[in-house]
């Protein structure tokens, strides 16, 4: 008998507990196996995907060719081998595909097997703490470690995309047809294709799945569902069930009032999503969240608004004084590691002001190592949640401090405060401290593991020799990634005291990589972030450091570079150099870049 299960607490429990094994599960006939190391994500695959779901992937990814040879590379695989594992194995060893094409090519498919995985609401499922025989798996070199988090941040916001059409669309693998092609010259109030483009695209595409025709129009299944979706609901179009076996995949989850999905935001500035209430019959609170992950605030966001609470978002914490002030929130959720002005300090700048004295703050972190009593209590902070949390922990930690009258909970945690007169002064407060040389908070940092880095004799060269673990790469760029930077940036701090060297950061952000992920999809995006990083690379010193900051920013460390001038032409050269990719221009389409400098400063990047 079928049990109902939650299959995001199932990742996020394998991922708490650092745990090490082989999930399995099996619904309808469908099997799901999921391998974790140490509560990393090593591989997830469904018992239906096949070579057309490898070719599908080369095809998006503009691999034409060697999509047409998969069929006779699989010939080569003996009877007893897993199939799509050993096509992977031998693309890479014949050169077909380089060692990142594959790997990206791996990831395509994990994807695929975890979007249908995330659908089902009724399975069987079994752990198992042994690991994957090595004939089941494809090893490659460099191969990494999926964290469940980063794949989950996009995974949801995918589903609750694939909900708002979910009235008409249940599958990507349902196939299109026209019962009555008269009715193509009808007007349809929110179609976007004209008469002839919906005639033709219905002449070459009847009979075909939305998988297919996404190839077709080059745009991702959520694009084209978006398309044809008010000729669905205006039944000018029809979808057949998906082929045998096909449809014994999971459906869409349909949208429910409790699950109504919030939009997804893409902006450089900070995003206002405030909207005055429409109920005079509920109480709600106005809620402000600070982060930098747009993914992030779009979940919070969409949790939160369940509630009926107002949220404000705000992805640029530099900017977030103004909007503070402005809506007077009632409680405020601040990210602790943020580009520009870390979480701790940007509670204290607040906290100056009487009028947040009594508005609970509450820190939020992937980093379960920064959420210490001392931290929270230097931060001036109210309380803390850790990074991944479900939805009923967001609401519970928020509620905690929401009463149902207009009386806020004092803070937990009490510290002597400054006043101040104005929203102004505040401002000031903020660009002082910005700019303040000090050490205060990279000291305070302590569990950073100093035998990880040592300190060179040779100033000429990188101050700080690094020895990454796969903990510390990015698994899309391959460049360290925000852990391993701040641990860096820890220790270059005292390097920089003890032997007077100098350094500055670069920060570069891709403003417009959601547009653009939105347009060409997730794997073409993420091929975009390669080729950023290896231009990057290529630009720099081998004595500079270059690291995936966040989901669309990178940083570079310049070690003894410290004149503007050599710098800003540095910044300009990298830019210039990146907004010139090819791969862009191929799809007339161009990147939206900003960037930021700062000499010799670490306070507010750590």
């Amino acid at each position: 008998m079928n049990n109902i299960f939650q299959p995001i607490e199932l990742l996020e429990n394998a991922a708490a507990k650092c745990k090490s094994g082989h999930l399995q599960i099996t619904a309808n006939q469908v099997t799901w196996d999921l391998y974790f190391i140490n509560g990393m994500l090593q591989d997830a695959t469904h018992s239906l995907q096949s070579l057309a779901t490898i070719e599908h992937y080369l095809l998006r990814n503009n691999q034409e060719a060697v999509a047409k040879i998969v069929a006779n590379v699989a010939k080569n695989v003996p009877s007893r081998q897993p199939l799509l594992p050993s096509v992977l194995k031998q693309l890479t060893e014949k050169n077909h595909l380089t060692t990142d094409e594959v790997l990206s090519l791996k990831t395509d498919l994990i994807k695929d097997a975890l979007e249908s995985y995330l659908w089902l609401r009724e399975a069987e499922y079994h752990w198992s703490d042994e690991q994957p025989q090595s004939s089941h798996q494809i090893t490659i070199k460099g191969d990494n470690l999926f964290i469940i988090s980063n794949l989950l941040d996009n995974l949801i916001i995918r589903m609750q995309n694939w909900q708002k059409f979910s009235a008409a669309i249940t599958s990507p693998y349902q196939r299109l047809f026209c019962a009555n092609p008269n009715l193509i010259q009808q007007k349809v109030p929110s179609g976007n294709l004209n008469p002839t483009a919906l005639e033709q695209l219905v002449k070459f595409m009847q009979g075909k799945t939305l998988r297919q025709i996404s190839l077709f129009v080059k745009q991702d299944e959520l694009k084209v569902a978006q398309l044809l979706f008010p000729y669905l609901q205006s039944n000018i179009l029809q979808l057949q069930p998906p082929q045998t076996t096909l449809d014994k995949l999971p459906s869409i989850p349909p949208l429910t009032p409790k699950n109504t999905p919030s939009k997804t935001q893409n902006s450089s500035q900070p995003l206002n999503n405030y909207k005055p209430t429409q109920s005079k019959q509920q109480k709600t609170y106005k809620i402000v969240c600070i982060d930098d992950s747009p993914t992030i605030l779009n979940m919070i966001k969409a949790y939160l608004e369940e509630a009926q609470h107002e949220v404000i978002t705000i992805d640029n914490p530099t900017q977030s004084l103004p909007y503070l002030f402005k809506y007077k929130p009632d409680l405020i959720l601040i990210d602790f590691s943020m580009p520009g002005i870390n979480g701790n300090k940007l509670c204290r700048i607040i906290k100056t002001s009487p009028l947040f004295k009594n508005t609970p703050l509450i820190m939020i972190s992937g980093n379960e190592k920064m959420l210490t009593p001392e931290n929270i209590k230097e931060a001036a902070a109210t309380d803390y949640l850790a990074k991944p949390f479900r939805k009923h922990e967001l609401q519970t930690i928020v509620n905690k401090y929401l009463h149902s009258n207009t009386n806020i909970s004092k803070p937990l945690i009490t510290t002597k405060i400054d006043t101040i007169s104005s929203p102004k002064t505040v401002e000031k407060t903020e660009m002082k401290q910005l700019t303040r040389r000090k050490s205060d908070t990279i000291s305070s940092r302590k569990y950073v593991e100093q035998q990880e880095f040592k300190l060179s004799d040779n100033l000429e060269r990188k101050p700080i020799q690094i020895t990454p673990t796969e903990r510390d790469i990015d698994p899309i760029t391959r460049l360290a990634n925000r852990q391993c930077v701040e641990k860096y940036l820890s220790v270059i701090a005292k390097n920089h005291e003890n032997r007077q060297s100098s350094f500055s950061l670069m920060f570069i952000k891709v403003n417009n990589l959601t547009d653009i992920k939105d347009t060409l999809g997730n794997s073409e995006g993420d091929n975009i972030l390669r080729n950023i990083a290896k231009q990057i690379q290529s630009l720099v010193r081998e004595n500079d450091v270059t690291s995936r900051w966040s989901n669309d920013e990178f940083v570079i460390i310049f070690n003894n570079v410290s004149h503007p001038k050599i710098l800003e032409k540095i910044s300009q050269r990298i830019l210039n150099n990146i907004e010139k990719l090819s791969i862009l221009s191929e799809h007339k389409l161009s990147l939206k870049l900003s960037h930021s400098v700062k000499i010799n400063s670490l306070v507010g990047v750590i």
